[in-house]
């Protein structure tokens, strides 16, 4: 009697792994070290650059830039893959492109103005061969998806995986102004970055197998992956889709004025104030996460629950002023003391990507109650329905019995823009020519 599963000899049908060329060591988990390959790598990097730089007349001058780089990089081959489209390791192209325009204009000699616009794109995707071929089916994996190929641990490496996408855009405008009036040069300006996010999580609708059955019940470090996976026995799976796009959207204004002047011949003063301001986390259409530990979690019954909100997840902080001053003193004809504070706020955009955003990429967990160590059905059997029903803001809500599988992420309402203050000081000292300068410095920061 055959007691392997049809699924599990379909799949080794294909020679999925390469034969072994050495004897090995035998372990309790199976046999190691049975095989050694030489890796290679293959790389592709293209970069085109277009420029443009005119000189309309003695004050005015544009200068234009449009930049493309291609990256085709697999980073390495599975040598331990021999069915090609089994293999999890693919080209996934990334596309990055620049694109920055600028125009000078001298007003007159004292003042020249500067007006910019820039553009930042970063485009990556992956997009398996296997993807939407009915390969579940293919491998006798019934009542499943037909998008992914079916993510089947079984101990060694192979799996194509799912499609994804993630495309950031920044799209900035600069203006800035430089008037130069006795000792002084004062110059202010403005800046606009607007950016957002475009990003197709990997889902696995075909499923995802941990195999199991081997194992004694209740006792650890028993059992064997690949033995359960011949048997076909699976212990959990999990089974995701996409139901949305993640699209957070950000926008950064910032304004600052700065004083570069000589009180006296040997001291040069360098002062300067900047405000900013980054509009809290929010998506396009709304659709993002927020754990609220006084809500009712429909799943446990319990309090703390995953909510959907629209509008920002935060209160805007319009309180970041961010001083920069410096002096530079020639207290003697070959030393000179240098210091500087400085404010630096840090942007907040995002911990990650896929941030708040739970429930939207749903979620379909098959798996035993608490303490029964049974598998739950076979490969060949295929699981129970699977369903995703949709609440009207498109999230769905979480399905299974192992809340501890859960993610949750809580935005905290009042969280302000951190920032760095520094503080510099130093000496340094021209010896003859003939000599090597020195100098000393320290250097202070705090967030």
């Amino acid at each position: 009697m055959n007691r392997f599963d049809p699924v599990s000899v379909k799949l080794l049908s294909n020679n999925p792994w390469p034969q072994s060329n050495r004897p090995g060591v035998l372990t309790p988990t199976g046999q190691q070290q049975n095989l050694i390959l030489p890796t290679r790598g293959l790389y592709f990097f293209t970069r085109f650059d277009t420029k443009v730089d005119h000189q309309f007349n003695v004050n005015h001058r544009l200068f234009g830039r449009v930049s493309r780089m291609r990256n085709r990089a697999p980073g390495r081959y599975s040598t331990d893959i021999a069915w090609d489209i089994y293999d999890p390791v693919l080209v996934i192209p990334n596309d990055f492109t620049n694109v920055v325009l600028s125009d000078t204009y001298t007003l007159s000699p004292t003042l020249i103005n500067e007006f910019r616009l820039g553009y930042n794109r970063r485009h990556e995707t992956k997009d398996p061969v296997t993807y939407g071929e009915g390969w579940a089916a293919k491998l006798g994996i019934p009542n499943v998806s037909a998008a992914t190929f079916p993510k089947i641990i079984t101990g060694y490496n192979g799996n194509p995986g799912g499609r994804f996408q993630n495309i950031s855009e920044d799209n900035t405008l600069q203006e800035n102004l430089t008037k130069v009036s006795g000792k002084h040069t004062v110059k202010v300006g403005y800046e606009l970055v607007k950016t957002r996010y475009n990003s197709l999580t990997e889902a696995l609708p075909s499923g995802t197998y941990n195999m199991g059955g081997t194992e004694l019940p209740f006792t650890p470090n028993t059992g064997n992956t690949f033995a359960s996976f011949l048997l076909g026995g699976v212990a959990s799976a999990q089974f995701t889709r996409n139901n949305a796009t993640w699209l957070p959207r950000w926008t950064t204004h910032s304004l600052y004025v700065q004083d570069d002047f000589r009180p006296f011949k040997n001291v040069t003063l360098n002062l300067g104030l900047r405000w900013s301001y980054e509009s809290p986390f929010t998506t396009k259409y709304g659709q993002q996460s927020q754990f609220d530990p006084n809500a009712t979690d429909p799943a446990s019954g319990l309090k703390g629950a995953i909510v959907h909100g629209k509008g920002l997840l935060g209160k805007k902080d319009l309180n970041n002023f961010q001083p920069r001053i410096g002096v530079a003193w020639s207290f003697l004809p070959n030393f000179v003391f240098r210091s500087s504070f400085t404010i630096i706020n840090s942007d907040l955009m995002t911990n990650e990507i896929n941030q708040n955003f739970e429930e939207y990429v749903a979620t379909a967990n098959v798996q035993a109650p608490t303490g029964d160590p049974r598998t739950v059905f076979n490969l060949s059997q295929g699981p129970p329905n699977i369903s995703f029903p949709a609440a009207a803001d498109g999230s769905v809500p979480y399905i299974g019995t192992n809340f501890a599988s859960r993610n949750a992420t809580w935005y905290d309402p009042n969280f302000r823009t951190p920032y760095v203050a520094t503080w510099s000081g130093g000496v340094g000292c021209n010896t003859p020519s003939r000599d090597p300068s020195f100098a000393a410095s320290g250097t202070a920061s705090t967030l």
